[in-house]
C-alpha cells in the first residue's frame, strides 16, 4: 500500500512539473510573439489581442495532451484535463 502511494505521488509530482513547464513555455512563446506583433502594430492597425492569446492557448493544449500520452503511457488511465 505504501509503495502504491509513493508511486502515485511520484507520478503526480512528475505531472505537476510537466504542467508547470508547459505553462511557462506557453507564457514565454506568447510574450515573444506579442512583442514581435507589437512592432507590426505600429505600422498598421491593431490586431486582436484575444485571438492571438486563444491561438497559443489551443496550441499549448494540444502539446499538453501529446506530452501526457507520451510520458504517461505506462499508466493504466489517461487524465485529459
Amino acid at each position: 500500500m505504501v509503495e502504491v502511494l509513493f508511486i502515485n505521488c511520484f507520478f503526480n509530482f512528475r505531472r505537476l512539473m510537466i504542467d508547470l513547464l508547459l505553462f511557462f513555455l506557453f507564457l514565454f512563446l506568447f510574450i515573444i510573439y506579442y512583442v514581435l506583433v507589437k512592432r507590426e502594430k505600429e505600422k498598421r492597425k491593431k490586431k486582436n489581442f484575444y485571438s492571438i492569446f486563444f491561438f497559443f492557448l489551443i496550441i499549448s493544449k494540444y502539446i499538453y495532451i501529446f506530452i501526457n500520452i507520451y510520458f504517461f503511457i505506462d499508466q493504466e488511465k489517461f487524465i485529459f484535463l
